[in-house]
């Protein structure tokens, strides 16, 4: 990248002859002199050849001024301190904004575009749309998506203070370290010429730079390891077959992204909502889930988790499979691997007689029958209204205690967990 190729020219002169040579600058551009000089880098030749000549011509008119101020001096024999700029009556020549924008000359009104540019402005707006442009990738430091254009290639050998991605401690065991250092695997460029080079985001870049640890790395205490992939593939609702303890409910709220389209393929994807979780009676679920058995009855699912769908007709209830979906071979596999790996799972042996008793690929019948459906469309409508308090709150009622809550009158049944919108 090239220095201050536009000095001695101000900002206020740089954006002066912008504006008469039809440049566009947007106000993240105009943010900083290094960025506007670094836009301005890309512009049409002619552009920048016209940008050179002008701050050439201003260099010649500064270094004449100068060489005036010195004769002057000598000749007169003033050895005075010289005086600061703006406070002395006769002001040295300037090189202005003014005389920028005359020296331009300026296009004719509503003049069309020669070929070349036409040619240029297609050429950027294919690029913008290119699956480079919108290209995704790892950052080898803290493992987040950032576009390719927002990241930079550096070589594993050149990452500045490198000593920040090295574990102080003895590493562990499933650390995967690339030269001593803990690095996402994917965000790794291995070429056999040029030799391994790294991902690394904007942010992460400028923390190592400037000798700081950056905040989102593995090494500050945000490696959690893969997640194997027997766990990764799971449910919500294998999920909770799996779990030891249920200090929450929840309740989710679907309903068509934009009107009932008919397609199941379409409505799957296009289903919204909200998830509400409820603190649970813990001991009554202790109680319940006495024993070392894994995993859990399908019908605990019913008393942890509720559905509610807001549309007209029937909910078919195979737009809910990809989501509410329970396979015993899935739940089984993951099991298997907790039970080996996790120590909070050593106790536990598996339940041949509840694995069994799981769908194979469905949503359970638990599940369907707690299913309550919301007709009035309309409460959409109340639920994207401002709040004004006092106005639109109302009351939940749960069991003999009462809350405030806005928009719905929730009623809940502890025992059963009915869920309803009044």
């Amino acid at each position: 990248m090239m220095g201050d190729w536009l000095s001695p020219l101000t900002v206020e002169e740089i954006k002066a002859i912008c504006l008469t040579l039809n440049i566009t600058l947007s106000n993240a551009v105009c943010k900083s002199r290094l960025k506007l000089v670094e836009f301005l880098e890309n512009v049409d030749s002619d552009k920048r050849a016209e940008l050179e000549g002008l701050r050439d011509q201003k260099k010649l008119t500064k270094r004449g001024s100068s060489k005036r101020k010195r004769a002057e001096a000598s000749t007169t024999g003033d050895t005075t301190k010289r005086a600061k700029p703006g406070t002395s009556d006769e002001q040295s020549p300037t090189f202005g904004t003014q005389e920028l924008v005359k020296a331009v000359p300026k296009p004719r009104f509503m003049q069309l575009p020669s070929a070349k540019e036409i040619h240029d402005r297609c050429v950027e707006f294919l690029d913008a749309l290119s699956p480079h442009a919108v290209a995704e990738v790892v950052c080898a430091s803290c493992t987040r998506l950032h576009w390719q254009s927002e990241s930079t290639i550096v070589s594993i050998d050149s990452i500045p203070h490198s000593n920040h991605l090295h574990p102080v401690w003895n590493p562990h065991p499933a650390h995967v370290l690339m030269d001593g250092m803990l690095l996402e695997t994917k965000g790794i460029q291995c070429n056999n010429t040029k030799g391994a080079s790294v991902h690394l985001c904007g942010e992460c870049l400028h923390h190592l730079s400037s000798n700081k640890l950056p905040p989102f790395t593995l090494l500050n205490k945000m490696w959690i390891g893969p997640v194997p992939e027997v766990l990764s593939q799971l449910t919500m609702l294998e999920q909770l077959l799996l779990t030891p303890v249920y200090p929450q409910c929840f309740v989710y709220k679907l309903h068509p992204k934009s009107g009932s389209t008919g397609d199941p393929t379409r409505e799957q994807s296009g289903l919204r909502g909200n998830v509400t979780s409820f603190l649970m009676n813990t001991d009554e679920v202790v109680e319940m889930l006495k024993g070392a058995k894994m995993p859990r009855p399908a019908s605990i699912l019913a008393s942890v988790l509720a559905i509610t769908y807001v549309g007209v007709g029937q909910l078919p209830i195979n737009w809910l499979k990809l989501m509410f979906c329970v396979r015993h071979r899935a739940v089984l596999e993951a099991l298997a691997w907790l039970i080996q790996n996790n120590k909070y799972f050593l106790g536990y042996v598996i339940d041949e007689e509840v694995v069994t008793s799981l769908p194979e690929d469905n949503v359970p019948v638990e599940i369907i029958a707690s299913i309550r459906q919301e007709t009035q469309m309309d409460i959409l409508e109340k639920e994207s209204d401002a709040c004004v308090p006092g106005s639109l709150m109302t009351e939940v009622v749960v069991g003999k205690d009462k809350m405030g809550m806005g928009f719905n009158k929730v009623r809940m049944d502890w025992n059963t967990f009915n869920y309803a919108t009044v």
